[in-house]
């Protein structure tokens, strides 16, 4: 099935502007469809990002597909987003290895 086909059949307009994807998603709850092949995520497919950029959220809202709401941006750009919005993450690993070193 091709992009247009799957927006067709699962999208849903939300009122804050969002254009929320009802189909299959990630772990992390970003949309994905199996296209050209692979499986891949589909904010990439239609801000059409190369490999070595990420696709960033005005929105903040993983399943939403909105173009109006999608840019591409850089891992850098991406991190810095997700530390301004409270959601940055850090991994229990490096957590723990900070605290071995200390005792």
């Amino acid at each position: 099935m091709g992009l247009a086909a799957w927006v067709d059949k699962a999208v849903w307009w939300h009122s804050s502007g969002c254009l929320l994807w009802v189909g299959p998603v990630d772990e992390e709850g970003y949309p994905r469809i199996y296209h050209g092949g692979k499986n891949k995520r589909v904010t990439r497919l239609i801000c059409g990002a190369p490999d070595d950029k990420r696709v960033l959220h005005h929105c903040d809202v993983p399943c939403c597909i909105n173009p109006d709401h999608l840019y591409v941006g850089t891992g850098k750009q991406n991190a810095a987003d997700m530390h301004r919005r409270g959601r940055a993450h850090v991994k229990r690993d490096a957590l723990n290895a900070r605290f071995a070193k200390r005792d």
